[in-house]
């Protein structure tokens, strides 16, 4: 097994494919519609600001222009990169681990995904700050002389600051994992501390941004209410400053409707607190598709006493001659070794519900989690029997309990025998 984990690269240490996801048309067509309607709106965008950036004579529109133009060529080229892979995986299917076994594919999309992420939210924040000086400070705003290739490197710097956090991981800052279905990576949220730092920047960052682009556009939008309903409104035409700031407003909505939920879950996880939900679905609030579908509130019961039963450990070591016996006793947990605690279960084989292969369910426990220092231990994995049950039903009930315990796989497969009925068992 310490083999297996040695030769299993980075990427797929948590989530290994081929997964057992039923691939429908649905999901190819949708994912492929949403990506040409997003690329097509985009262009159409970047054409119409390209030829407004060319008419107009005004500095400040100009360089509000620039900004917007690149925020649209960033999102468009993000739709282009992230959208053609995970429609090519859902028309092809092909498997990660066969066209990537040294995780640079799965890297690149990881770094795509930060840097297409962030570069959006901090181009927000810039023009908030773009339009809070020219509103606000209009003089101090001429005299800066803010020229076009002067906004032109402002976006080439927010480029390279997002493209420097998104190569983190490459260096040892976290970690790009492939995610569930297999469509994408991602960075891991987890509690190791490498991870749990990329994660507080990441978060920090975009937070930051949407939190400065609100505070900034009110004081914009208070201002320009003001000066509109003064006496001297006639004095200065205010319109395509009414009309950027309604554009500002809708990018700074959209940014925080998209990003702040996944924010908050990695900034949950970076401060040290138990994230509500990951992303390769080992503990959320949210069901994916890997995840049981008949288990319910009673498997989420299940799994909040779990969290609250003490935590102990469980070796895997002691001869398979001891272990193998349906006969003997449930083993009681001891303290586990820190190299124990490394071992990942072997990649599963699908499950049909017969009766006679009940015990090659147990292998799908390694798609929902992994073995980790300090995983929950209790007693309640030597309570379930078969009983009235079919065999399918005790085995998904078996996989309840036992997806957050961490007991290792040769002490799960006594118990889970030792729990079917006696006709099933021989």
């Amino acid at each position: 097994m310490n083999h297996s984990n040695e030769s299993t690269p980075l990427c797929f240490s948590i989530n290994s494919p081929p997964f057992n996801y039923t691939h429908t048309i649905a999901s190819a067509y949708f994912s492929s519609v949403f990506s040409a309607l997003g690329l097509t709106f985009n262009l159409i965008a970047f054409v119409v600001l390209l030829k407004s950036f060319l008419r107009t004579q005004s500095r400040s529109r100009s360089s509000f222009l620039i900004f917007l133009c690149g925020l649209v060529f960033t999102d468009f080229m993000g739709l282009l990169v992230t959208g053609s892979i995970v429609v090519s995986f859902h028309f092809t299917q092909f498997n990660w681990r066969l066209l990537d076994p040294h995780c640079h594919f799965c890297n690149f999309m990881g770094m795509s995904m930060v840097f297409y992420g962030l570069c959006p939210l901090l181009l927000g924040a810039t023009m908030a700050m773009e339009r809070f000086v020219g509103i606000n400070r209009p003089f101090a705003r001429s005299t800066s002389m803010m020229t076009k290739s002067r906004a032109v490197s402002i976006v080439l710097l927010v480029w390279a600051g997002a493209g420097c956090i998104s190569l983190l991981p490459l260096v040892g800052v976290g970690s790009y994992h492939m995610q569930i279905p297999g469509s994408w990576c991602f960075f891991k949220i987890s509690s190791e501390a490498s991870d749990m730092a990329f994660c507080l920047l990441f978060s920090l960052v975009g937070l930051l941004s949407i939190a400065v682009s609100f505070l900034l556009n009110t004081i914009s939008v208070v201002t320009l209410v003001k000066v509109c309903c003064s006496q001297d409104a006639r004095q200065r035409r205010r319109d395509y400053e009414v009309e950027m700031m309604v554009q500002l407003i809708w990018i700074m909505m959209i940014a925080s409707i998209c990003w702040c939920p996944l924010l908050n879950i990695a900034s949950q996880n970076g401060n040290g607190s138990q994230p509500r939900c990951l992303p390769n679905g080992r503990r959320t609030g949210i069901p994916t598709s890997s995840t049981p579908r008949s288990a319910g509130a009673p498997g989420n019961g299940v799994l909040q006493r779990l969290d609250s039963s003490p935590r102990e450990s469980l070796p895997t070591s002691g001869g398979s001659s001891t272990m193998s016996s349906p006969s003997e006793p449930a083993p009681q947990p001891i303290q586990q070794s820190a190299q124990v605690s490394d071992a990942r279960l072997s990649l599963p084989d699908k499950y049909d519900g017969t009766p006679s292969k009940c015990c090659a369910f147990l292998p799908q426990c390694s798609l929902y989690f992994a073995h980790q220092t300090g995983a929950p231990i209790t007693e309640h994995l030597l309570e379930p029997r078969q009983g009235d049950q079919t065999a399918a039903e005790y085995a998904l009930t078996f996989h309840t309990v036992a997806a957050s315990s961490g007991w290792n796989v040769l002490v799960l497969r006594i118990l889970f025998r030792r729990g079917l009925s006696e006709e099933v068992q021989t």
